[in-house]
């Protein structure tokens, strides 16, 4: 018995044992040999675990069941497909014969004998992720398929490979182009990659800092194995493959710091860098002395995130700077593309005479 077709051309390679998957081909091959010392024949082919006689087998080249002499052979085969686990029992008998033909008034001759087929179904399943931080990997487990963060910040990659199968499955490789890794990059929290039982999982992780935004590929590779981790012959590697996605954003403000001019009634900027924002470059505020005047803070939210817990500064302030206007989203949180403005009273210190 063995994998594939081929008109029995492999039976003398063949064995008692053929591990496959369902639906592969597998030939079913049967030696009838007399091992009396007068003739036998015709020579009958029972097997029920099949459905199948000697009607329904093909013989090899130059073999007949019509006749056998002692120490005689043929060779038969059929070509199914694996469709599950089976223990097959073939039984043959043929009555005895005397060297004219007629058959002697003896009992027949008789014999059996068996061949197992272990329909097996390796499969390999994978799991990754992506979390901020690094933490050893403690945090494999909880983190999710995708992350946002902002560059430079430092991210663990998780893999969790999982035998889902239910045959045992050996040198297990990950392969991931798009990060540039393998196997031999990770670090274990658990199980190893050596051998892997069914329903076992090994967890693995990449600690990394972000470059930029990503969608990684990771592929990993096994093969199947007997439960003492020998290579299944026959059997193809199996794999899975999966993916985890790194966006980034770029938190950006930009700051426009006015006076408001009692004279002209216009809040003036007054800052000498030409196109900077604000409306009158290089035009100051002038002030009577001991007045007071508003100064104006128009805070910009010019990056691709919203921005919480904005705080503003203004060091001539005689209070600090409070929200006057531009919250008009989410209350407590500069949105996208959102402008605010704070003020706070400003009164110069007198002029030493």
């Amino acid at each position: 018995m063995y994998r594939g077709h081929d008109s029995g051309t492999s039976c003398d390679d063949g064995g008692d044992l053929v591990v496959g998957l369902g639906g592969d081909d597998i030939t079913f091959c049967f030696l009838v040999t007399n091992t009396g010392e007068v003739a036998v024949g015709p020579v009958s082919v029972f097997d029920l675990d099949l459905g199948v006689d000697e009607v329904d087998l093909n013989v090899l080249a130059g073999g007949d069941l019509t006749r056998l002499e002692p120490g005689a052979s043929v060779g038969l085969y059929y070509e199914v497909e694996i469709t599950g686990d089976l223990v097959n029992t073939v039984f043959v008998a043929a009555p005895a014969l005397s060297p004219t033909g007629p058959p002697l008034p003896v009992a027949e001759a008789e014999a059996s004998d068996s061949a197992v087929v272990d329909a097996v179904a390796p499969d390999l399943s994978l799991a990754t992720e992506v979390y901020a931080g690094h933490d050893g990997g403690a945090t494999c487990g909880l983190g999710g398929p995708s992350l946002t963060t902002v560059v430079d910040a430092p991210v663990t990659w998780c893999f969790q490979v999982t035998n889902a199968g239910d045959t045992g499955l050996a040198d297990v490789t990950l392969d991931d182009p798009v990060l540039g890794i393998t196997e031999a990059d990770l670090l274990a929290l658990s199980g190893s990659l050596d051998e892997l039982d069914p329903g076992e999982t090994t967890t693995l992780y990449f600690e990394s800092r972000v470059m930029g935004g990503v969608v990684s590929s990771t592929i990993a590779r096994a093969v199947p194995a007997d439960p003492v981790g020998e290579t299944l012959p026959g059997l193809d590697p199996v794999e899975a493959q999966a993916s985890a996605s790194l966006s980034v954003v770029g938190p950006a403000l930009t700051l426009v710091t006015e006076a408001l001019d009692p004279f002209s009634g216009s809040h003036l900027d007054a800052d000498d860098v030409v196109g900077s924002p604000g409306s009158n470059d290089g035009v100051s505020v002038v002030l009577a002395p001991g007045t007071t005047t508003t100064a104006r803070f128009t805070v910009t939210n010019a990056g691709d995130v919203d921005i919480t817990e904005v705080e503003v500064e203004g060091s001539g302030c005689d209070a600090p700077p409070a929200l006057a206007a531009g919250d008009g989203g989410a209350v407590g949180i500069l949105e996208m593309g959102e402008a605010w403005q704070l003020t706070c009273p400003v009164t110069p210190a007198p002029r030493a005479s």
